[in-house]
């Protein structure tokens, strides 16, 4: 939309005249740049700003386009129409051209004369990306690196019928002598320079093809050339074809579309993408109604421009005519129609620029499935990083394509897929924007990927079955795509997402159109399992031999609402615990890691920001003094031994703006002790654009006996306001025998966060009296305050030296007893840098401030006596780059440590050999000595995880670990295949022994076989 009719529409209490001026007084904004230009194209999601009150400013003649602006460079979208220099010396500055006003707008924009100077030309008739320098030097530099081919320059071009063959490459010299006026094609003659023009076929219509083409030299007019030599010259061309097609378009259809390039007097790659000009868009969409096409079968190039009311990018979805073959290969006929969605934007490292690698991405469907094609292309294939095969794998370490399904629209929740270009699979369930982010879940679900000489392709089907999503005709979903290419440690979207947050802000997706009325069928899927196994603790003579069976069972009551229920359930197959060393007087926090408390545990989570998705430093993990709801609870009695289970039921999913979460589980008791019933409900109203209420209920009620009950409830607030600013906060209540006062928690937190900088504060206080036995609390009695400020600044200067970012930030955790006493003080001052191959050093500098009214154990017969204390750490850590084959971080740790000092180091090796195989090694070691008698003593703490994928679906992981303090061993190994889609044979075999004393091992096995039907 011109920029003018955006004003207007606006602002109807103002006049044509009056937004015109406006506009030519410099008082208009598009992007945070002042725009003269009244017909300026603007598009949804661009921000405009109107300021009366501003003084009027000269007019300068930049109504072009910019790209790209820095001190010594500037890369322009060239209107058609416009000369790139003078067409004479007697011309001279009288005519309009890019050199003129380019020079205008750096002498309006320097106050002063400046050196101008062209890097490359463009026909007047040809519109796109301009490289201009802006010093001599630049100017200089920069013609050396267009003389050896440096630049990297992508045309698209509407031709005159259809090439035979869709792709090839026309050779053929050009000619340095003009006749009749015009440069000719002589073929192979020697008087001739070489030429090479690479081409694609990217959409057929009506007797006329759109190209897409690569220059390999820079020759005059050499497209126009040698598409007449190919027998398909341009429409609109006149000079060098005669053809019919010269009179469909008033100038020569020719668009420089993507220009890239090292900056000459730095070498950090530019890269720009110039939208297409409304003329070209309508010479397409003309074509493409003659050759009968909807709409949605128009090219991407027109397409990725279309933008809802709100601004937001959309993607229309078309039906596939016939079968699909998931393979790697998009060659069906569904992806030859389908419109991609391209113009990726960076997130991470130049925010808000385009995509330095170009990615295309089509969406279709049948009855069945939806079919995602996406094609990643490398501008340096043999650098593209791949290092698991395995499923879940770790994206942050190599070349991933990520795609984020909105399936409600709700802006808030949804699923994501994710691949390499090896094939490998990971799926993610997403709650609240992020707010908890499930890695556990999975689903059924194909991927194929497969390497090409320009970058790589991937190949997705995802059953509707696996999704939950509302019924109904014209039903919209949202949409995001994210693409990482790790050598350039580079991010990018579709839909811009801010480097605050990741994919997983369901608010920033863009808008899935053209889905068909969708049904989910029964869904009903039954997984029964049986397990075999023997087992002998530590110290015990003989083994005890075990089978076993269960069931688990998936309905979907409604399209958006799913009862899973388990009988008999058995979680032999879950991965051992970490071991860890306390050095503290709390207890420690472990996971969950059981397979059926994973699925949509975030439904009930209840506060603000959980433990798996909270910004912290690298240092501190997140002190979690109360979860609410923890389900690794479920099982445990009041002595934290834990119990089987019979069984449960869980319901879970929306209904309207309701997000509800239903589970009750039943445990058996053993030796004497009473089972008991584990219940918690959760519901959650959604509120504006993606703010939420809710409310939660927990009880633990033993059965036969209400001596030992508990139950709390709680209430909840998340309120978000202008994208970034977060208010949030909760009650809770607890209810449990003999206790009657100080029984509630509390908390209200306030934060701004956007990629620049965060400040956030937060109080809660925990009641002495508070129990929840269905949650983590970590201490009661106290008030918590917190205070947390960060900064990511980018230095130029940095950056040419390899330096991403900057992070200096500052925290500080207080606590206080109920008379207002200081119990705890934490401060925290560090700053990170971060290179831009991902790799990182962190420097803190941490005072601390404790004070106990009773003693507590470190370690066995060390105990710290009451009293103040007071004592400073310096901590320094440091991380390579983990996308590499062989990789480490180290950790220091120096300074008091209550009454003493402490020396703590904590080192990684991560060596991946291939794509199979991974080791790693940690290794911490931890002195302390203390002002006491006899307590200096050293702990050391070892584990080695290996891994071996045989494929993507079968599995070999061990976990081998040895604490000296306790001088014990442990082992956990565990091969899993998944023989078909969440069907899994496990074998694990376990190990545990007290190396100082003369006891049996305690050692077990066991054997699983699980099997899906669906229904």
């Amino acid at each position: 939309m011109r920029l003018d009719r955006r004003l207007r529409e606006r602002h109807p209490e103002l006049s044509w005249r009056q937004i015109r001026e406006a506009i030519e007084k410099g008082q208009v904004t598009v992007d945070g740049r002042v725009h003269n230009d009244p017909g300026l194209d603007v598009y949804g999601n661009a921000i405009v700003e109107l300021n009366l009150n501003r003084p009027a400013q000269p007019r300068a003649r930049a109504s072009f386009d910019i790209l790209h602006e820095d001190d010594q460079i500037l890369v322009l979208n060239k209107p058609a129409g416009l000369l790139s220099i003078p067409s004479s010396p007697e011309a001279g500055s009288s005519e309009d051209t890019v050199l003129r006003r380019v020079r205008e707008y750096m002498e309006f924009k320097r106050g002063r004369k400046s050196y101008v100077g062209m890097l490359h030309r463009l026909d007047r008739d040809t519109s796109g990306s301009l490289a201009v320098a802006l010093s001599k030097d630049a100017h200089a530099a920069g013609r050396e690196l267009f003389k050896h081919h440096r630049f990297e320059r992508h045309y698209l071009a509407l031709v005159q019928g259809i090439p035979a063959r869709d792709q090839g490459t026309i050779e053929a010299r050009i000619s340095t002598g003009y006749r009749d006026g015009r440069r000719k094609l002589v073929g192979v003659d020697a008087r001739g320079l070489d030429a090479r023009t690479d081409y694609k076929v990217r959409q057929r219509l009506k007797d006329a093809a759109l190209l897409e083409l690569r220059l390999h030299t820079g020759r005059q007019h050499q497209i126009r050339l040698h598409l007449e030599k190919l027998g398909h010259p341009l429409i609109g061309e006149r000079v060098y074809s005669t053809q019919e097609g010269a009179t469909a378009a008033k100038r020569n259809m020719l668009h420089a579309w993507t220009l890239a390039f090292p900056h000459p007097l730095t070498g950090q790659r530019i890269a720009v993408e110039a939208p297409l000009p409304a003329d070209f868009v309508k010479t397409m969409t003309r074509l493409a109604m003659i050759a009968v096409l909807a709409l949605c079968a128009l090219p991407a190039w027109a397409q990725t421009t279309i933008s809802s009311p709100d601004g937001r990018r959309q993607l229309q979805a078309i039906q596939a005519s016939g079968p699909v073959v998931v393979d790697g290969t998009l060659d069906e006929e569904v992806w030859k129609r389908a419109a991609p969605a391209i113009d990726f934007i960076q997130a991470d490292p130049l925010e808000g620029q385009p995509a330095t690698e170009l990615t295309e991405v089509r969406v279709a469907y049948d009855g069945d499935y939806l079919y995602i094609g996406a094609t990643c292309r490398d501008s340096n294939p043999a650098g593209m990083v791949v290092n698991e095969i395995r499923k879940d794998f770790a994206g942050r370490d190599q070349d991933t394509f990520e795609v984020l399904l909105d399936t409600f629209a709700d802006r808030r929740n949804g699923f994501v897929f994710s691949t390499n270009s090896a094939g490998a699979k990971a799926d993610t369930q997403v709650t609240n924007e992020g707010r908890d982010v499930n890695t556990n879940w999975d689903a059924v679900w194909w991927v194929a990927a497969r390497r090409t000489a320009d970058g790589w392709t991937a190949e997705f089907r995802i059953p509707f079955k696996t999704l939950r999503f509302e019924a109904g005709e014209g039903r919209t979903w949202g949409i995001n795509f994210a693409r990482r290419v790790r050598r350039k440690n580079e991010l990018s979207y579709w839909s811009p997402v801010s480097r605050a947050y990741s994919i997983f802000r369901a608010s920033s997706a863009g808008t899935l159109l053209g889905l068909p009325s969708l049904r989910q069928g029964r869904n009903l899927r039954i997984k029964p399992f049986l397990a075999a196994g023997t087992v002998r603790g530590i110290g015990e003579d003989s083994f005890d031999p075990d089978v076993t069976a269960g069931v688990d069972v998936k309905v979907g009551v409604t399209p958006s609402l799913t009862l899973d229920a388990t009988i008999n359930p058995d979680f032999a197959q879950a991965e051992a615990d970490e071991q860890q060393v306390n050095l503290t007087q709390f207890s420690l926090f472990f996971p969950e890691k059981r397979e059926f408390f994973l699925e949509n545990a975030g439904i009930f989570y209840f506060g603000d920001i959980p433990r798996n998705s909270r910004s912290v430093a690298r240092f501190r993990p997140p002190e979690e003094d109360l979860l609410l709801f923890f389900s690794r609870r479920i099982g445990l009695n009041r002595t934290g031994q834990q119990e089987p289970l019979h069984g449960g039921v869980r319901l879970t999913g929306r209904a309207g703006a309701y997000t509800l979460g239903l589970m009750t589980m039943q445990s058996k008791g053993e030796d004497g002790r009473a089972s008991a019933n584990y219940t918690v409900a959760r519901v959650r109203r959604d509120l504006f654009r993606s703010s939420d209420v809710g409310a939660i209920i927990l009880s633990r009620e033993p059965n036969g006996s209400s001596a030992d009950f508990n139950r709390v409830v709680g209430v909840d607030t998340n309120f978000r306001f202008f994208r970034n600013l977060s208010v949030n906060g909760f009650f809770a209540r607890s209810e449990s025998p003999g206790v009657v006062t100080d029984q509630d928690a509390a908390k209200a937190s306030i934060g701004w966060e956007d990629s620049k900088k965060r400040l956030q504060t937060s109080i809660m206080t925990i009641g002495e009296g508070f129990r929840d036995d269905l949650g983590f609390v970590r201490r009661t009695g106290v008030t918590r305050q917190f205070y947390d400020a960060a900064w990511w600044p980018e230095p130029e200067a940095l950056r040419r030296r390899g330096i991403r970012r900057l992070e200096p930030h500052a925290r500080v955790w207080t606590y206080t007893d109920p008379s207002g006493e200081l119990v705890s003080r934490t401060g925290h001052i560090a700053n990170q840098t971060t290179w831009d191959n991902g790799s990182y050093m962190e420097y803190a500098f941490e005072p601390r401030a404790e004070s106990i009214s009773k003693p507590f154990n470190i370690a066995p017969g060390v105990a710290i006596p009451p009293g103040r204390y007071h004592w400073r750490q310096h901590l320094l850590l440091f991380e390579g780059d983990r996308s590499r084959a062989l990789s480490g971080s180290i950790r220091y740790t120096t300074g008091g440590f209550w009454s003493g000092s402490q020396h703590n180091v904590q080192t990684t090796v991560l060596y991946r050999p291939n794509q199979r195989m991974v080791f790693d090694l940690g290794l911490q070691v931890t002195k302390i000595s203390l002002d006491l008698p006899d307590t200096e003593f050293t702990t050391t703490l070892v584990n080695l995880r290996t891994g071996y994928s045989f494929s993507s679906n079968m599995f070999l992981d061990t976990l081998l670990q040895y604490r000296n303090d306790v001088k014990q061993f442990s082992a956990n190994l565990r091969f899993n295949l998944i023989h078909r889609p969440l069907s899994d044979f496990f074998v694990v075999y376990n190990e545990s022994q007290f190396t100082d004393a003369a006891q049996t091992a305690g050692r077990g096995l066991v054997v699983k076989y699980t099997q899906m039907f669906a229904f």
